[in-house]
Protein backbone atom coordinates (compact mmCIF):
# COMPACT_ATOMS: atom_id res chain seq x y z
CA UNK A 1 0.00 0.00 0.00
CA UNK A 2 1.07 3.39 -1.27
CA UNK A 3 2.19 5.55 1.53
CA UNK A 4 3.17 9.17 1.69
CA UNK A 5 5.67 10.76 3.46
CA UNK A 6 7.23 13.85 3.95
CA UNK A 7 10.70 14.81 2.36
CA UNK A 8 13.73 13.22 4.33
CA UNK A 9 17.46 13.05 4.11
CA UNK A 10 17.28 9.33 3.43
CA UNK A 11 15.17 10.28 0.23
CA UNK A 12 16.99 12.85 -1.06
CA UNK A 13 19.46 10.86 -3.62
CA UNK A 14 16.60 8.74 -4.54
CA UNK A 15 14.54 12.35 -5.45
CA UNK A 16 17.29 13.76 -7.23
CA UNK A 17 17.56 10.88 -9.71
CA UNK A 18 13.95 10.70 -10.16
CA UNK A 19 13.56 14.44 -10.93
CA UNK A 20 16.31 14.55 -13.28
CA UNK A 21 15.59 11.48 -15.17
CA UNK A 22 11.70 12.49 -15.70
CA UNK A 23 12.53 16.07 -16.37
CA UNK A 24 14.32 17.97 -19.07
CA UNK A 25 17.04 20.38 -17.87
CA UNK A 26 15.18 23.02 -19.44
CA UNK A 27 12.16 22.43 -17.50
CA UNK A 28 13.58 21.51 -13.92
CA UNK A 29 14.08 24.39 -11.41
CA UNK A 30 16.63 24.01 -8.68
CA UNK A 31 15.91 20.80 -6.44
CA UNK A 32 16.40 23.03 -3.49
CA UNK A 33 13.72 25.92 -4.86
CA UNK A 34 11.32 22.70 -4.30
CA UNK A 35 12.80 21.66 -1.07
CA UNK A 36 12.64 25.43 0.59
CA UNK A 37 11.26 25.01 3.86
CA UNK A 38 10.38 28.75 4.28
CA UNK A 39 6.95 28.72 2.44
CA UNK A 40 4.48 27.21 3.79
CA UNK A 41 2.19 27.25 0.51
CA UNK A 42 4.88 24.42 -1.26
CA UNK A 43 4.51 21.26 -0.25
CA UNK A 44 7.26 18.09 -1.20
CA UNK A 45 6.56 15.27 -0.49
CA UNK A 46 7.28 11.26 -1.31
CA UNK A 47 5.97 8.01 -1.75
CA UNK A 48 7.17 4.75 -0.76
CA UNK A 49 5.32 0.90 -0.58
CA UNK A 50 6.86 -0.72 2.12
CA UNK A 51 10.16 0.42 1.68
CA UNK A 52 10.91 0.54 -1.82
CA UNK A 53 10.83 4.35 -3.23
CA UNK A 54 8.11 5.20 -5.69
CA UNK A 55 8.21 8.31 -6.83
CA UNK A 56 7.68 12.05 -5.64
CA UNK A 57 5.59 15.39 -5.84
CA UNK A 58 6.00 18.84 -5.35
CA UNK A 59 2.82 21.43 -5.22
CA UNK A 60 2.60 25.06 -4.52
CA UNK A 61 -1.45 26.34 -3.14
CA UNK A 62 -2.22 29.96 -3.37
CA UNK A 63 -6.21 30.11 -1.91
CA UNK A 64 -7.50 27.06 -3.39
CA UNK A 65 -5.69 26.60 -5.88
CA UNK A 66 -2.90 23.67 -5.93
CA UNK A 67 -0.33 23.36 -8.42
CA UNK A 68 0.87 19.81 -8.96
CA UNK A 69 4.43 21.47 -10.50
CA UNK A 70 6.53 18.13 -10.45
CA UNK A 71 5.33 14.75 -10.39
CA UNK A 72 6.89 11.35 -10.78
CA UNK A 73 6.69 7.79 -10.35
CA UNK A 74 9.70 5.69 -11.08
CA UNK A 75 9.89 4.09 -14.47
CA UNK A 76 9.74 0.45 -13.24
CA UNK A 77 6.80 1.06 -10.99
CA UNK A 78 4.67 2.78 -13.78
CA UNK A 79 1.70 1.43 -14.96
CA UNK A 80 0.90 -0.53 -11.75
CA UNK A 81 -1.41 2.13 -10.20
CA UNK A 82 1.32 4.06 -8.04
CA UNK A 83 0.75 7.14 -10.24
CA UNK A 84 -3.39 7.27 -9.55
CA UNK A 85 -2.67 6.30 -6.06
CA UNK A 86 -0.23 9.06 -5.16
CA UNK A 87 -2.44 11.62 -6.91
CA UNK A 88 -5.23 10.80 -4.79
CA UNK A 89 -2.86 11.24 -1.69
CA UNK A 90 -1.72 14.18 -2.69
CA UNK A 91 -5.51 15.55 -2.89
CA UNK A 92 -5.51 14.70 0.63
CA UNK A 93 -2.97 17.27 1.60
CA UNK A 94 -5.31 20.07 0.48
CA UNK A 95 -8.94 19.12 0.79
CA UNK A 96 -11.69 20.85 -1.40
CA UNK A 97 -9.06 22.71 -3.06
CA UNK A 98 -8.70 22.68 -7.30
CA UNK A 99 -5.70 20.63 -8.36
CA UNK A 100 -3.82 22.11 -11.60
CA UNK A 101 -0.83 20.26 -13.62
CA UNK A 102 0.52 21.68 -16.16
CA UNK A 103 1.41 19.01 -19.13
CA UNK A 104 3.60 19.31 -21.80
CA UNK A 105 0.95 20.36 -25.51
CA UNK A 106 -0.01 18.11 -27.96
CA UNK A 107 2.40 19.10 -30.58
CA UNK A 108 2.76 16.55 -33.53
CA UNK A 109 6.05 17.40 -34.07
CA UNK A 110 7.35 16.80 -30.17
CA UNK A 111 9.69 13.91 -30.41
CA UNK A 112 7.95 13.11 -27.05
CA UNK A 113 4.69 12.60 -28.37
CA UNK A 114 3.63 9.16 -27.47
CA UNK A 115 4.89 10.07 -23.92
CA UNK A 116 2.74 13.31 -24.02
CA UNK A 117 -0.24 11.31 -24.79
CA UNK A 118 0.25 9.28 -22.16
CA UNK A 119 0.46 11.79 -19.51
CA UNK A 120 -2.61 13.22 -20.91
CA UNK A 121 -4.74 10.11 -20.88
CA UNK A 122 -3.54 9.53 -17.52
CA UNK A 123 -4.49 12.73 -15.77
CA UNK A 124 -7.94 12.62 -17.67
CA UNK A 125 -8.31 9.42 -16.31
CA UNK A 126 -7.89 10.08 -13.07
CA UNK A 127 -10.39 12.98 -12.92
CA UNK A 128 -8.71 15.91 -14.61
CA UNK A 129 -9.73 18.14 -17.63
CA UNK A 130 -8.65 20.45 -20.43
CA UNK A 131 -8.50 24.00 -18.84
CA UNK A 132 -8.05 25.84 -21.68
CA UNK A 133 -5.57 27.57 -20.60
CA UNK A 134 -2.34 27.37 -22.32
CA UNK A 135 1.19 28.99 -21.75
CA UNK A 136 4.76 29.03 -23.02
CA UNK A 137 8.05 28.48 -20.59
CA UNK A 138 11.36 28.05 -21.57
CA UNK A 139 10.70 27.27 -25.11
CA UNK A 140 7.89 24.57 -24.27
CA UNK A 141 4.25 24.77 -24.67
CA UNK A 142 1.99 23.85 -21.79
CA UNK A 143 -1.57 23.41 -21.35
CA UNK A 144 -3.19 22.88 -18.13
CA UNK A 145 -5.09 20.63 -16.58
CA UNK A 146 -7.44 20.86 -14.08
CA UNK A 147 -9.68 19.00 -11.03
CA UNK A 148 -12.35 20.07 -8.43
CA UNK A 149 -13.73 22.56 -10.23
CA UNK A 150 -12.73 24.95 -13.45
CA UNK A 151 -9.92 27.91 -12.89
CA UNK A 152 -10.01 30.98 -15.09
CA UNK A 153 -7.10 32.41 -17.04
CA UNK A 154 -6.81 35.15 -14.62
CA UNK A 155 -7.10 33.04 -11.65
CA UNK A 156 -3.52 31.21 -12.96
CA UNK A 157 -1.93 33.92 -13.84
CA UNK A 158 -2.78 35.77 -10.53
CA UNK A 159 -1.30 32.27 -8.63
CA UNK A 160 2.02 33.06 -10.98
CA UNK A 161 1.91 36.65 -9.97
CA UNK A 162 1.72 36.11 -6.31
CA UNK A 163 4.32 33.36 -6.27
CA UNK A 164 7.06 35.48 -8.62
CA UNK A 165 6.57 38.40 -5.57
CA UNK A 166 6.90 35.35 -2.54
CA UNK A 167 10.39 34.00 -5.12
CA UNK A 168 11.43 37.49 -5.53
CA UNK A 169 11.27 38.14 -1.88
CA UNK A 170 13.18 34.43 -0.61
CA UNK A 171 15.95 35.13 -3.00
CA UNK A 172 16.41 38.81 -1.37
CA UNK A 173 16.38 37.41 2.02
CA UNK A 174 18.89 34.36 0.67
CA UNK A 175 21.18 37.29 -1.15
CA UNK A 176 21.29 39.59 2.64
CA UNK A 177 22.19 36.22 4.67
CA UNK A 178 24.98 35.51 2.21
Amino acid sequence: MLQMRAMDDESMEKVRRLYEGSFPANERKPLEELLDRRLSERDFVVFYDGDVFCGFASLLTWNDLTHILYFAIDDALRGKGYGSEALLKIETLRKNNRFIADLEADVPSAKNKEERLMRSRFYQKNGYTKSGISYQWRGEEYEIFAKGGSVSEEEFWNFWKYFRHVFDRLASETEKSL
